[in-house]
């Protein structure tokens, strides 16, 4: 996400928790997303200005977490003109990849999901990012790269 984009969504989030809930509440809720709430702030006696230092260094993806919760839309566009609002799992910004496995790898692709994102890569594994039962709408996204995770006998299937 491009940093002005992190600070414009920082800010309406910061007007809709202050609109919502008292400081105690506020910092109730952002715990709950693993944001640090004894970190030092400008001290300015606003709600607003309050949650814009605690989230202004805060990871994009948690960013888009909260903003999520609070359902507001931030309506971020790719380079291409796509919206990619409607995306839980793919990180604005971030290099998209798809990573296909077999159940025996399950564990193993989970955890290189996890070792992509400081790389700047956003890697959706199937199982892991939707629920079994919910129909896939994935199919070929533009700006997508798909990467199978192959086994010692991954070369039949692929005849």
């Amino acid at each position: 996400m491009k940093r002005i984009d992190h600070l414009d969504l920082v800010s309406r989030i910061g007007r809709e928790l202050q609109s919502r809930m008292p400081y105690n509440d506020i910092d109730n809720f952002l715990k709950g997303f693993d944001v640090d709430c004894s970190q030092e702030t400008s001290g300015v006696n606003s709600k607003w200005v309050y949650v814009k230092d605690l989230l202004a260094n805060a990871p994009d993806e948690t960013v888009l977490r909260i903003a999520d919760e609070l359902e507001i839309d931030y309506g971020l566009v790719s380079s291409s003109g796509r919206d990619l609002s409607d995306s839980r799992f793919w990180i604005p910004g971030y290099f998209r990849l798809f990573l296909s496995h077999l159940s025996e790898f399950k564990q193993k692709t989970a955890a290189l999901q996890e070792a992509l994102r400081p790389y700047g890569i956003t890697a959706f594994v199937a199982h892991e990012d939707i629920e079994p039962t919910k129909e896939w709408q994935l199919g070929n996204r533009e700006g997508s790269t798909f990467h199978g995770c192959p086994s010692s006998n991954s070369h039949a299937r692929l005849s």
